[in-house]
């Protein structure tokens, strides 16, 4: 004869229905890592000195190079009415602009 029980017993493989439930130890350790209250006013000061750190390393390199943007102005090629390889004229000007070029190395 078997007898009926409303709720299962305590250790019959299942979970335990009472009314608390049973913490375990990533939960808890959640709950830990959510309670903590982190140094905001530290790590808001080290973002700020880090930014600062960026912001002068790039003024020394803008102060040290000259701008990589800005495009010379076309006298400064030389000739400008480069008409390429297609004729003589234009071949005879490559070879004496490249010969320019290469005294002006040496």
């Amino acid at each position: 004869m078997a007898i009926h029980h409303p709720t299962a017993p305590a250790r019959a493989g299942e979970r335990s229905r009472s009314p608390k439930p049973q913490i375990g130890p990533v939960t808890h350790a959640l709950r830990v890592m959510l309670a903590a209250d982190p140094d905001q006013p530290r790590i808001r000061d080290l973002r700020r000195a880090i930014a600062d750190r960026i912001e002068a390393g790039i003024a020394l390199l803008d102060a040290l190079t000259p701008d990589c943007d800005l495009e010379g102005e076309p006298d400064a090629e030389g000739l400008t009415d480069d008409n390429g390889l297609g004729d003589w004229d234009g071949m005879d000007e490559q070879l004496t602009r490249h010969a320019e070029l290469l005294a002006g190395l040496r």
